[in-house]
């Protein structure tokens, strides 16, 4: 699996500064269109490079420091390019879709931003349920209520 730090600041460079490292775009691409199912589907992305190991198992002597490198390198370049070749088409296409159906502006707005959030919730969703999250997380919420349960009895049982 890839360490959480490559990950973390791939989705700080992007989500947070709005930058790209490896693939620059003309500004011109992005004006008039939601940025909230981007994000969705970016963060859905880094879910499941979080679940897949990235650095090939011949590689696997490299120092943590060399990992982290390599690991922080992929993690830039398989989101931007998901978002360049996956999301970025998917969204060209539903603005044509859209531009075909003959709506005024402002419902051409609202159309996009709710079908691309719905997307971006899709995509998270199918991945969530692809690298088993929500079971991941009811084991780690079933070992915290036990550790919880069980200092709490130690606590009060020593004052009694």
């Amino acid at each position: 699996m890839t360490s959480p730090p490559p990950i973390l600041l791939a989705c700080f460079v992007h989500l947070v500064l709005h930058t790209t490292l490896f693939i620059q775009l003309d500004p011109d691409v992005f004006k008039g269109t939601p940025i909230l199912g981007s994000q969705i589907f970016y963060l859905s992305v880094m879910d499941l490079l979080c679940d897949s190991e990235v650095i090939p198992k011949h590689w696997r002597r490299v120092p943590p420091w060399g990992k982290f490198v390599l690991e922080t390198i992929l993690a830039f370049l398989i989101g931007e390019f998901s978002m360049v070749l996956v999301w970025l088409s998917m969204e060209r296409l539903l603005l044509d879709l859209i531009k075909w159906t003959g709506l005024d502006y402002p419902s051409k707005l609202l159309v996009l931003h709710i079908s691309t959030v719905g997307i971006g919730i899709i995509s998270a969703v199918t991945v969530a349920a692809v690298t088993n999250r929500p079971a991941k997380i009811q084991k780690t919420g079933r070992k915290i209520w036990s550790t919880a349960k069980y200092n709490w009895q130690a606590i009060f049982a020593d004052k009694k």
